[in-house]
This record gives C-alpha cells, sequence and structure tokens, in this order.
C-alpha cells in the first residue's frame, strides 16, 4: 500500500511538472517582440487656470487610440518602447455655473519606455502588469465656444508623462498573442494661448482611461 501511495504521489508531481513546463514553454518566449493595439479612450475634464485661478474646464467626448510598440521579452519581464495616439473631441466648455456648446479636438502624440511582469495562467491564458514614462504632446486643434462664436485654443505643448497598463493575453498561436489591455495615463501641466483674449491659460493636467484590443508577436532568437 505505501508503495503504491508512493508511485501515485510520484504520478501527480510528474504531471503537474509536465503541465507547468508546458504552459511555460508556450509563453516564455524570450526576443523582439511587436505589438499594436486600438480602442476606446475616455478623456477626463481639463481644469482651466489663468494667473493661478481656475477660470473653465473642458469637458470631452468618447474618442480612440492607437499604439504601437517594440521591445524585448525575458522569462517573465518585457521592455518596450511605445507610441500612443489618442483623441476626443471638446463637447462642452464649463464656465462657471454655466455650460457652452464647444467644438474642436484634443489630440494626444506620447512616446513611453514601459517595463511589465507577466504572469502564466495556464497553456493559453497569462495577465501582466506594466508602468512606463515618457514625454506627451497635447493638441488642441481649433477649440471654439460654439455659443459665443470665438476661437478660444489651436495650438500645442508638451509634459512629462507616466502610465499603468494592465491586461491578459491569449496565445493564438506559437509566439502570437490576442491581448485586452486598460491604461491609465497621467500628464503634467501645459500651457495654451487663449486666441480670444490673448492671455496663456494652463491645463492643469491629461488624465486619460482607455481599454483595447490588440496583437503581440514574439520574433524568437533560436
Amino acid at each position: 500500500m505505501r508503495s503504491r501511495g508512493i508511485v501515485s504521489i510520484g504520478k501527480i508531481i510528474k504531471s503537474v511538472s509536465l503541465s507547468v513546463i508546458f504552459a511555460t514553454s508556450l509563453f516564455a518566449d524570450d526576443g523582439v517582440y511587436m505589438s499594436v493595439g486600438v480602442g476606446v479612450n475616455t478623456r477626463s475634464d481639463s481644469d482651466i487656470t489663468s494667473n493661478g485661478a481656475a477660470t473653465a474646464s473642458f469637458e470631452y467626448d468618447k474618442g480612440h487610440f492607437f499604439n504601437a510598440a517594440i521591445g524585448y521579452a525575458y522569462s517573465r519581464y518585457r521592455i518596450d518602447m511605445e507610441v500612443f495616439n489618442s483623441q476626443n473631441k471638446v463637447g462642452n466648455i464649463v464656465l462657471g455655473n454655466s455650460s457652452a456648446q464647444a467644438s474642436g479636438t484634443a489630440k494626444t502624440y506620447a512616446q513611453f519606455v514601459n517595463v511589465y511582469y507577466d504572469y502564466p495562467l495556464d497553456d493559453v491564458w497569462e495577465v501582466y502588469a506594466g508602468v512606463g514614462a515618457g514625454r506627451a504632446r497635447l493638441r488642441l486643434d481649433n477649440v471654439r465656444n460654439e455659443s459665443a462664436n470665438v476661437t478660444i485654443a489651436n495650438g500645442d505643448d508638451s509634459a512629462v508623462v507616466y502610465q499603468l497598463k494592465f491586461g491578459g493575453a491569449y496565445s493564438i498561436r506559437e509566439h502570437l498573442r490576442l491581448t485586452l489591455e486598460g491604461r491609465y495615463f497621467r500628464s503634467g501641466e501645459m500651457t495654451y494661448e487663449d486666441l480670444a483674449s490673448h492671455t496663456p491659460f494652463n491645463i492643469q493636467r491629461d488624465e486619460q482611461i482607455s481599454f483595447g484590443i490588440g496583437l503581440n508577436y514574439r520574433f524568437i532568437m533560436e
């Protein structure tokens, strides 16, 4: 009886070990990789200040984004360089207790360096988390107060940005993954010119949350 128990335990350990090795072999694709993604982007209201005092805020409609990256994977860790472009229509301008209809677009062009940790769940699924930092340019493209029939801003500025990322990946076939990813993005303060009054104003931060779908392909070094 004792020998049978030992044999059974040995079989269990062997089967578990083979499962772990098999799952790891699918996801441990060390080497260069490329990824692309698209999705929905939401942008928090932009608080506007002038001479240190709050004056207004921009409210945005839902928009979209595109991102692409190239990087290197080693074991469960990855590092990459990413470009991220997003845009949202300006829906309203809030002035005190009143709101005015607006038009125009807020466009972000950002570059990041990201690091990730990948954790395999089984032979086809893994989850991951990442952090990144870089620089972004926010363009206010022909932003107008339609109620007053005036153009407020038509320019750009840049600031340091950081982001937090989380997601899951599904192995479609060897070296190719389908990804589902979320992102929190935040920048520092940026300055623009009010074209109506010809005075500068500041946007305190550019803050975005996005969810998207993408592909990740590993170029394995034999």
